[in-house]
């Protein structure tokens, strides 16, 4: 059978909600029960017997969504769209692995490249990667193929009639249309060194890069730290590194400044000599420095010529005598500042880009234990099921992707390592489970972030 659904005599006619059924063996039409709604232009598709008829216009744009239960013949009102669009990938079934989408799109006022998706077994819609700016539009014609979603032609101006294929381009869209699943993906990680200053004058393994090694001591404080690294000189900034290098990845320490009144103590990094680097402070005193706020906060600076200047950071509690971990995450020019495994405050700044030696900082007497450097490489997805296939695209813009790596998950894993993906990874990650694809978009991972493949 086939169904005529909606529709208006002409564009400037009444929209209608008729429902008629041919049948291409009598050759002859039967009148089914009308739409909910009376529309033009709208998008459809079929999924589990139901058919599905989105947005369209009547006298402006709409969202709804209605559903025609083919074996009761009836139908029902759905969760409304996401935009109030019309012109929609309304030549096609827009369906793909059992659920809709709704591609571009016209408002009377603006066009749209607007990718959303509809999942019949929740009744909820979510929004998908969109298309460039470039190809916003509707009128589009397309089609599914090898389980991937195919958009061309549509108009971008008013005129009518339509300028038939104004695009000659072709978008691939292959993004899931389904329940949202939580998958995690993580930056691979090295250890580069870790010092917790135990054993016989662990100071021997480092060198001081400002100030003097002398002003270094190994201190025992009892309890859960035991000895820990002391910077006992006041007032002249030591900073202390074991000579590892690193260039993205993270640096951190347990930090106890053991001053009652000032401090100043942190972490040095990507240090290309004495005058030339970034520290990352506690901080507090009364007047700023170096252009900061002033009180206890958490600091981050750069050391350029020998100049100090304050580049950004956050205020805290004073930390006097009470033990901290700081931690700074790096990856290119972008910067994020944790305390106690809490996200503090990201920054960008492009002083530094090569890979320097890390350390530790001090001005005013503080205790530091716990130090690690850690290198980020390659790329981990995890939570996923063994025969999953998983395809690391590059960024793109308008699904113009490069294929960078693709595996299966191997027999009794839940996860997948890419080693070649670069650490500075800002792309897409699909993944094929049960027949269906997910998508994620990701920029700039941290060592471990979970995100929401769609």
């Amino acid at each position: 059978m086939i169904h005529v659904i909606d529709g208006a005599s002409s564009i400037s006619a009444s929209t209608v909600s008729s429902h008629y059924i041919y049948n291409p063996s009598t050759n002859s039409y039967s009148t089914g029960p009308s739409d909910l709604v009376a529309r033009v232009f709208p998008f459809g598709g079929l999924s589990n017997g139901i058919f599905f008829i989105g947005g369209g216009t009547s006298g402006g744009p709409l969202a709804n969504l209605t559903g025609y239960d083919v074996a009761s013949n009836t139908w029902a009102n759905y969760a409304n769209c996401l935009n109030s669009v019309y012109g929609s990938t309304r030549e096609f079934p827009a369906q793909l692995n059992g659920g809709l989408f709704q591609a571009y799109g016209f408002d009377n006022t603006t066009f749209y490249s607007i990718l959303n998706g509809y999942d019949p077994a929740t009744n909820t819609w979510f929004s998908l990667t969109s298309d460039s700016s470039t190809y916003a539009r509707d009128g589009i014609s397309g089609g599914i193929l090898n389980g991937a979603l195919y958009n061309f032609g549509g108009r971008n101006s008013t005129a009518e009639p339509i300028p038939g294929l104004n695009y000659n381009r072709i978008a691939k869209l292959s993004s899931k249309v389904g329940p949202v699943t939580s998958k995690t993906m993580s930056i691979g990680s090295t250890v580069l060194w870790s010092d917790n200053f135990e054993g016989t004058n662990p100071l021997a393994n480092y060198t001081a890069v400002v100030g003097s090694i002398s002003a270094w001591s190994i201190v025992n404080v009892g309890g859960s730290h035991g000895n820990v690294a002391s910077d006992n000189v006041n007032a002249a900034w030591e900073v202390i590194t074991p000579g590892t290098t690193l260039q993205n990845g993270a640096i951190s320490a347990d930090v106890y400044p053991n001053s009652p009144g000032n401090y100043y103590a942190g972490l040095a990094f990507r240090i290309q000599d004495s005058n030339n680097f970034y520290f990352l402070l506690f901080a507090n005193d009364s007047g700023g420095y170096a252009g900061s706020p002033s009180g206890p906060t958490i600091r981050f600076y750069k050391r350029q010529g020998g100049t100090d200047s304050y580049i950004g950071g956050s205020s805290t509690p004073a930390f006097n005598n009470t033990w901290h971990n700081l931690k700074v995450v790096m990856n290119g020019t972008s910067f994020s500042v944790y305390l106690d495994g809490a996200l503090q405050f990201t920054l960008s700044d492009s002083t530094y880009t090569a890979a320097g030696e890390a350390g530790l900082i001090g001005f005013i007497a503080a205790y530091f234990d716990n130090f690690l450097i850690t290198s980020y490489s390659g790329l981990t997805v995890s939570n996923l099921s063994a025969g999953d296939q998983v395809t690391i695209c590059s960024q793109f813009t308008g699904f113009d992707g490069v294929v960078l790596a693709q595996g299966t998950v191997p027999s009794g894993q839940n996860y997948i390592s890419f080693p070649s993906i670069s650490n500075t990874f800002n792309g897409f990650v699909l993944v094929v489970h049960g027949g269906n694809t997910y998508q994620s978009q990701t920029t700039t991972l941290s060592p471990s972030v979970n995100v929401v493949f769609s």
